[in-house]
């Protein structure tokens, strides 16, 4: 793809999305600081992002212009919206721009993020992990309440005998620790975690059209 079209596609995505980025890097064009006082803080370019943009759970173009790598809770109130609201219709919008990869950071203080992370690797051993991780978001008010094969059903788990039996490992799942230390080291300051195109971002993006 010609580097015009790539720039073209970044923009575009960037375009309908915000973290209050744009307005701030205005402002301090046009009204640079006088005094002391703190700026927001603005994304951090990370140079070994491509190394950081892999994982288990991979999708979109291996050469689309734009990946869009993720470091999400299942049981995270803002994760929900990013994925349902954000990153959903981008990636309906955008199919062949955006790669996404997702990677786990199951947060200490939820409770149910780690089993949920869990189960969320068991479905993707049947190739479901994608529905599976939908239905989590969207289901996320019942989690604890409900049972997860009850999420696999739903999520389109055929075997459920192969994917009670995975999720009933005991401890945390290693792909999951994986993920979490790596988001620990990028010094993430919550979830989601999002990094486009080497851009981590300071804050969650929202839709702005």
């Amino acid at each position: 793809m010609p580097s015009s079209v790539r720039g073209n596609a970044f923009l575009n995505v960037m375009a309908t999305i915000s973290v209050g980025l744009a307005a701030v890097m205005v402002w301090r064009v046009f009204f640079p600081p006088t005094g002391p006082r703190e700026e927001p803080p603005g994304p951090v370019l990370l140079e070994n992002w491509r190394e950081i943009a892999v994982g288990r759970h991979q999708f979109g173009p291996s050469d689309a212009p734009v990946t869009i790598v993720e470091f999400a809770d299942f049981e995270c109130p803002a994760c929900r919206v990013f994925n349902l609201e954000v990153l959903g219709p981008l990636r309906q919008k955008y199919p062949a721009e955006i790669r996404w990869v997702f990677r786990h950071w199951p947060l200490a203080y939820h409770r149910f993020a780690g089993p949920a992370a869990r189960a969320a690797e068991c479905a993707a051993d049947q190739e479901r992990f994608q529905p599976f991780h939908d239905v989590v978001y969207l289901w996320q008010d019942s989690l604890g309440l409900i049972g997860w094969s009850r999420f696999a059903s739903e999520a389109g788990i055929d075997d459920t005998v192969s994917f009670n039996r995975c999720n009933a490992v005991p401890g945390p799942n290693s792909v999951a620790e994986a993920d979490a230390r790596v988001a620990l080291e990028l010094n993430g300051g919550g979830t989601p975690l999002v990094i486009i195109n080497g851009l981590q971002l300071p804050g969650v993006p929202t839709r702005t059209d």
